[in-house]
């Protein structure tokens, strides 16, 4: 049965089926595979090293990547429910094996959010972990992950925004990015505490943290 589910999958991301879509194939694929866990870890396993190393040198390349990282991961976050302690392991595995933002990104936004709606308090301790990880890219998926437990999952914006206040300034683009995304993206619901927050990097003379301010208060009116 993992075999013809592999192979479907991967039929589905070369035919670069919408993301929306393949969250519902996902979710059937992991419906079905709830009461075999067994089975369930297995494929992901499976799937992930359908990807792991995969050359990419294009955009189409990036897609069928992440298409088959998207099911992977929403698996990932519904298995999370009875098996939290595994399915956080794998996240961190192949976030760090993976070391690619469409690959962090598709983690956090999916897997990671099946996790908040599962073990809310479990997640929000990893996630203020990898927040602060030597990996940039577990730092990223900490970051990603605050904004998608604020977003949608029902979690403070003002522990999203503590957590920032940890790692400001931060040397590495691609956090600067994610942290700039995430002001970004609050400001929409929640401006005045943003641009509070913003307010106090105003004047810092450092790069990176010029960057999150230009970036993350974009769509604020000052």
């Amino acid at each position: 049965m993992l075999d013809l589910i592999i192979n479907r999958v991967v039929n589905l991301t070369e035919e670069k089926i919408p993301f929306a879509k393949l969250d519902k194939i996902s979710y059937e694929i992991g419906k079905s595979l709830l009461g075999i866990p067994k089975d369930g870890f297995e494929l992901v396993e499976r799937l992930w090293q359908e990807v792991k190393g995969r050359k990419v040198e294009s955009n189409s390349d990036v897609l069928k990547v992440s298409s088959i990282t998207v099911v992977l991961s929403n698996i990932l976050g519904m298995l999370s429910g009875k098996h939290f302690g595994r399915v956080v392991n794998l996240i961190v595995k192949i976030n760090l094996e993976g070391s690619n933002w469409y690959i962090t990104d598709n983690l956090a936004t999916r897997a990671v959010k099946g996790c908040y709606r599962t073990s809310p308090d479990k997640i929000a301790e990893k996630v203020a972990v990898w927040i602060k990880s030597d990996n940039k890219w577990h730092r990223r998926l900490g970051v990603v992950s605050t904004l998608v437990g604020v977003k949608y999952c029902n979690m403070d914006v003002d522990w999203g925004l503590n957590i920032l206040q940890e790692i400001i300034p931060q040397d590495e683009p691609i956090v600067n990015k994610s942290i700039a995304w995430m002001l970004r993206d609050l400001s929409k619901k929640y401006p005045d505490k943003v641009k509070k927050f913003i307010e106090n990097y105003k004047d810092s003379p450092d790069r990176n943290v010029k960057y999150i301010v230009k970036h993350g208060g974009r769509k604020l009116i000052w």
